[in-house]
């Protein structure tokens, strides 16, 4: 029986559109620049593991084949280039690249190209050719690897067990309506597959508010998650040109005219008009939603980056339990033991377009925990030079009110 691998390009659409819906941001007052990576030194701290094998051109000038791994720090701004083989010694197959710090699958193509920018770590996962058998992975909406009723997160199982799927389905804004295939047809399926949540929107509504709609539209009742067009006139009747839309906090949010958000959240805005000011990328936290029931809390970061920069990636940084008032939140927390205590998380958004969400869950925090969470974009001036742009860093616990 030929061994076959899953719908690659189907689950990675489904997933990348999931993520899309999931995503969110807090104040500008706050928000500071520094050079990126893990010293100040311009320097990425990159760790490409396999069970298998891969070639990479980094700072080489021809690829290299290992079937180990490659560590490196190379400088900012690096294309680096990894392409997995297809095949081990005709005894195992090519699966997937997974991200090990967020444990999430970043690519289901061989060939992955990135810029180095910030501290990764991936893994090329391989499987044993073994037509008795079928390599089986559940992902949550965000395609992060879940742990199935078995403990595992991805395995192998003889073709024909069943193997319940995870219960750890919740994703705030949404209802869960089952998975992608029945734990049946799981089992009998030869093929390696990866098995994806969905989900139904829920009927909510959220409001924009303008504060002066004269010169500016987007205002009105809009459903959970749908996509919000704010458009400001170039300038307003005085002759003064658009600076910046700020909330009711004044705290600025975009210095795009035309600036587009998915909202779950009522929110009010006013488009500023005179003010002279440089147009600088913008990430903030815009909403916690606390599910005590279930121990979890999930923070929405949202960002706006002028077209005068390249997003290289963006994400929020999240710290729990004792301590974390103890140490400010970076890129580089979690290298450090004795800084961050392994209290510290790290996700990474997909899409690297200009505006965009993106939100972080942690579960198993007690309503008392305190908990905190800081937005960033790494972003390419149009010089080449790379930074980190960081939000305000919200502290709060999972019973606070709000």
């Amino acid at each position: 029986m030929e061994r076959k691998a899953f719908n690659k390009r189907v689950v990675s659409c489904i997933v990348a559109l999931a993520l899309v819906l999931s995503c969110f941001v807090t104040a500008f007052a706050g928000t500071f620049i520094t050079f990126n990576g893990d010293g100040g030194d311009g320097k990425t701290s990159l760790r490409i593991t396999t069970n298998g094998g891969f070639t990479y051109k980094v700072t080489n000038a021809t690829p290299i084949t290992t079937y180990n791994m490659y560590v490196g720090s190379p400088p900012m701004g690096t294309l680096c280039t990894f392409e997995a083989l297809e095949t081990v010694d005709d005894e195992s197959v090519f699966l997937y690249w997974k991200d090990q710090i967020s444990g999430r699958i970043y690519s289901y193509e061989r060939t992955i190209q990135f810029v180095a920018g910030s501290r990764m770590h991936l893994r090329a996962e391989f499987v044993d050719i073994d037509s008795a058998s079928h390599f089986l992975t559940y992902v949550n909406y965000g395609g992060t690897i879940l742990q199935d009723a078995k403990k595992n997160r991805g395995a192998s199982y003889p073709v024909g067990t069943v193997v319940m799927p995870p219960t750890d389905t919740d994703l705030p804004g949404f209802t869960f309506k089952g998975w992608s295939k029945y734990p049946r047809d799981v089992a009998d399926d030869p093929n390696d597959q990866v098995i994806y949540p969905q989900y139904d929107v829920n009927d909510e509504t959220y409001t924009v508010t303008l504060t002066d709609d004269s010169y500016a539209s987007g205002a009105g009742e809009y459903m959970n998650f749908q996509t919000v067009n704010l458009k400001a006139e170039e300038k307003n009747g005085s002759g003064q040109s658009f600076s910046y839309w700020q909330d009711e906090n004044g705290t600025i949010i975009s210095y795009d005219r035309n600036y587009s958000f998915r909202i779950n959240y009522n929110i009010t805005l006013t488009p500023v008009f005179g003010v002279t000011v440089t147009a600088e990328p913008v990430v903030r936290i815009s909403k916690v939603y606390r599910d005590t029931a279930n121990a979890k809390i999930t923070f929405y970061a949202e960002r706006s980056v002028p077209d005068t920069y390249k997003v290289v990636s963006h994400g929020i940084v999240l710290a729990y339990k004792d301590g974390v008032t103890d140490f400010p939140l970076t890129v580089s927390n979690g290298i450090d033991a004795a800084t961050s205590s392994g209290k510290v998380r790290k996700a990474y958004g997909d899409s690297n377009e200009l505006c965009g969400t993106f939100s972080l869950a942690k579960g198993s925090i007690g309503n008392t925990d305190p908990v905190k969470a800081r937005p960033f974009v790494v972003v390419e001036d149009g010089e080449g030079a790379q930074f980190v742009v960081y939000g305000d860093e919200v502290l709060t616990t999972n019973g606070a009110a709000g």
